[in-house]
């Protein structure tokens, strides 16, 4: 059976019609898998070229250069549910009075939970007076870059932008008092090489699920950059 040729040619347009809705539909059926976002190694640099928005919701295009320090730059995770966040700030802030933006030391918070809501971050930020800026990174696209993978972590960046420490902020979620991130700033400030703890065990919530905050505490998961996300990364 011969098929007309003007059948032929209706059904190709009709076909072509559709992949081109389909095409700017995006990825409607899930048929594409997400390039995955490749943790950088330490000593790489942080550049971002995607945009990411203050809490504001204020468009920001952003590479993170125009928010570095001079010397140093702090990248802290953030979640409104945390209760790590709460107990985290009262141990950076004698910290940032001492290294801060007079020494050369920028400090950025980034919200990482997806079911954060900028009216809760807000509120948040004022009730615990938080004294950083903050970017609102729902899919973790900063955070995965960095190699980190819950709320209350820490990765820190010298003059040039390069990663020289990540992981956790001290060593005891009770007594802990940010030993570690001041002994990563110090060595960053004088230029000198950043101690990496022989024994770094992390505490924080996972992204949207609050109540992992005390799994982390009890389990000590390593956070040394050997030992990080060997265990619950995305």
């Amino acid at each position: 059976m011969r098929v007309r040729g003007d059948i032929l040619v209706t059904v190709v347009i009709v076909l072509l019609g559709t992949l081109g809705v389909l095409l700017q539909l995006g990825d409607p059926f899930g048929w594409y898998e997400e390039e995955p976002i490749r943790k950088l190694d330490m000593g790489e640099v942080l550049e971002v070229d995607f945009t990411l928005s203050d809490v504001s919701n204020i468009p920001l295009q952003q590479n993170l250069m125009s928010w570095y320090g001079k010397k140093a730059t702090v990248l802290y995770t953030w979640s409104v549910p945390c209760p790590c966040v709460d107990l985290v700030d009262k141990r950076l802030k004698p910290l940032y009075e001492k290294m801060g933006p007079e020494q050369g030391v920028s400090w950025i918070a980034i919200a990482g939970d997806p079911t954060d809501g900028r009216a809760n971050i807000r509120l948040k930020m004022q009730k615990i007076k938080a004294f950083y800026r903050l970017l609102v990174d729902p899919d973790q696209l900063v955070i995965r870059r960095l190699g980190l993978f819950h709320a209350a972590m820490i990765a820190v960046l010298d003059g040039e932008g390069r990663i020289v420490y990540r992981g956790a902020i001290d060593a005891d979620y009770d007594e802990g008092k940010a030993e570690f991130l001041e002994e990563a700033l110090t060595a960053v400030v004088e230029g000198r090489p950043v101690p990496v703890p022989e024994r770094a065990w992390t505490y924080g919530c996972e992204f949207a699920v609050p109540e992992s905050c005390i799994e982390y505490q009890r389990e000590g998961l390593p956070t040394t950059d050997e030992g990080l996300g060997t265990a619950k990364q995305p």
